[in-house]
């Protein structure tokens, strides 16, 4: 029996394609593309930012350097924008404010002479009012009575049989002090004083044959009240 034949030996490129070896070159850039779409989809997920080459990583931050100044410069242009408005509300606020007060002006200027026509009666009452109320809170002096009584002597025509009505409480204070008046003569007469409850503190009442003056306050206010058309 022969021998059998010995298979010829095997080249370096006769391995066997079941066992390991080299990938094919295509393979192993497939292989790392797919690891770098990998690696992209990892970022957008925000995972993996630091393990991403630094090649990758600059373009990113330059994105975002540009994304905060157009958040800057869109914030600085809002305020600008919100400044405008608000100065251009506030001219239009003090404009009207400024027309208001001229129409005010306006109005009181044109109603004010008649408003003063029409209260003219009523000031003037109420000034007299307080006058008089001043007047009768006035204490009564002997300088006072004196004057009166001489005012009212003066305005007689003739003087004939002079006689004074005074208020009791005015007549004992010039009784007490001897005041000069009671001596006092007119045309060689002299007057007589007579106290009188109807006369009014501060008052007096002139007789003689020849007629009478009547200068007590009361009087004399109707009088003033009467020249005013008060009355």
């Amino acid at each position: 029996r022969e021998p059998e034949p010995l298979p010829p030996p095997r080249g370096r490129g006769q391995r066997r394609r079941g066992r390991r070896g080299r990938r094919p070159p295509h393979r192993l850039r497939d292989a790392v593309e797919e690891a770098r779409a990998v690696l992209l989809d990892a970022q957008g997920l925000g995972l993996g930012r630091a393990h991403l080459p630094r090649h990758d990583r600059e373009p990113r931050r330059a994105d975002a350097d540009r994304l905060r100044e157009r958040d800057r410069e869109n914030y600085e242009r809002g305020l600008r924008d919100g400044e405008k408005k608000l100065r251009e509300q506030l001219l239009q606020q003090r404009g009207e404010l400024i027309a208001l007060q001229n129409g005010v002006l306006n109005s009181l200027r044109h109603s004010l002479p008649t408003l003063i026509q029409e209260n003219e009666k009523a000031l003037v009452a109420l000034a007299l009012d307080v006058a008089q109320r001043v007047v009768a809170g006035t204490p009564v002096s002997v300088e006072l009575i004196e004057s009166l009584v001489r005012e009212a002597v003066n305005q007689l025509e003739e003087h004939g049989d002079l006689t004074l009505l005074l208020n009791p409480a005015d007549l004992a204070l010039l009784e007490q002090i001897n005041a000069p008046i009671l001596l006092a003569e007119v045309s060689g007469e002299k007057m007589r004083f007579t106290a009188s409850p109807g006369i009014s503190p501060g008052g007096c009442l002139v007789k003689t044959r020849f007629g009478s003056v009547d200068s007590r306050r009361e009087t004399r206010w109707n009088l003033v009240t009467q020249s005013l058309g008060l009355s």
